[in-house]
């Protein structure tokens, strides 16, 4: 008996390691087929945090305290819906189906910054801006692993022409962070 489920284990590990390679297509019914599974999970990935970016960065847009804040959200806006539309692009080419909207958590997060807003500008610009280092870390993390090992050649190829952009948005991110810290600092 013992034997059966180790056995039973090992061929389902097997399946899935099978799986994550790509070997067994993802999704066929999406037309994922044409993918394997990481790049779809880039995908997928990608897209909803492009969604999180443009709405959060419209939240900064509008109720940022520090101009510096505001152009971010500003950027993240333009930015984002034109990265956005090149993956639709992209992923309409693949016959591939995106999410129509952005990540639990990032809505989440939008009406707590929301909240934040109506209460003090600063602190919005503060947390804002925190996350937006964050998940520009978690996006460079993203796009420089696909760009230098998805095994798609249209999607690696777009990874490796957004990421630039990308690593500038962290840059910004984290001097403008660093530069709400030096003047919150200032005022004590």
């Amino acid at each position: 008996m013992v034997k059966r489920v180790n056995l039973g284990v090992a061929l389902f590990v097997a399946g899935l390691s099978f799986w994550a390679q790509g070997a067994v297509p993802a999704l066929a019914d999406t037309g994922a087929e044409k993918i394997n599974a990481t790049d779809h999970r880039f995908m997928l990935d990608a897209a909803r945090g492009g969604m999180g970016e443009v709405a959060l960065g419209q939240e900064a847009a509008n109720q940022g305290g520090s101009p510096d804040v505001i152009n971010f959200g500003q950027r993240m806006v333009k930015d984002h819906a034109q990265i956005n539309a090149e993956l639709k692009q992209l992923a309409d080419k693949k016959n591939i189906a995106l999410p129509k909207e952005e990540d639990t958590k990032d809505k989440a997060e939008e009406q707590r910054l929301k909240q934040l807003a109506q209460r003090s500008g600063f602190e919005f610009d503060r947390d804002y801006m925190a996350k937006m280092v964050k998940d520009h870390e978690q996006d460079v993390a993203l796009f420089e692993h696909e760009a230098a090992h998805g095994k798609d050649p249209d999607l690696r190829s777009w990874a490796q022409k957004t990421l630039p952009l990308l690593q500038d948005h962290l840059k910004q991110a984290k001097s403008t962070e660093e530069d709400l810290k030096k003047k919150q600092t200032a005022k004590r």
